[in-house]
């Protein structure tokens, strides 16, 4: 298990209280509504199999260092957000097959359409 001091320590800024609530909350147990969807909680390296998704698509890589992919989905779809201050960033989506990643919403709403128990995939 990947803890919030090992995530934090990537960053130069802190993380969006937001996301360390959701990190803590799905710490001990992932929502149902979640299944198949690796989150940064249990697996450290989504920002490296997010890299190599776009790199098997033929996708220049757009993440940045400050680019904080936090949900990852059978492989094929990431979440991520841009931790530089901001408390509530905007979630960006990118799926196999797009040329570029599409803006989902801010932070603290995904969180909630995911606590809602919503699917992260295209309804989110």
């Amino acid at each position: 298990m990947t803890t919030l001091k090992q995530v934090q320590k990537e960053f130069k800024e802190r993380l969006p209280e937001t996301f360390r609530q959701f990190f803590r909350l799905c710490y001990w147990e992932k929502p149902p509504n979640l299944v198949g969807t690796d989150l940064l909680n249990s697996e450290s390296e989504l920002k490296t199999w997010a890299v190599e998704l776009l790199e098997e698509n033929g996708i220049e890589n757009f993440l940045s260092e400050t680019d904080c992919v936090f949900m990852m989905h059978q492989g094929y779809q990431f979440w991520y957000f841009a931790v530089e201050g901001n408390d509530d960033p905007d979630v960006f989506h990118y799926m196999e097959g797009e040329i570029t990643p599409k803006f989902k919403m801010d932070l603290n709403s995904f969180l909630k359409e995911i606590k809602k128990e919503k699917r992260p995939h295209n309804n989110v």
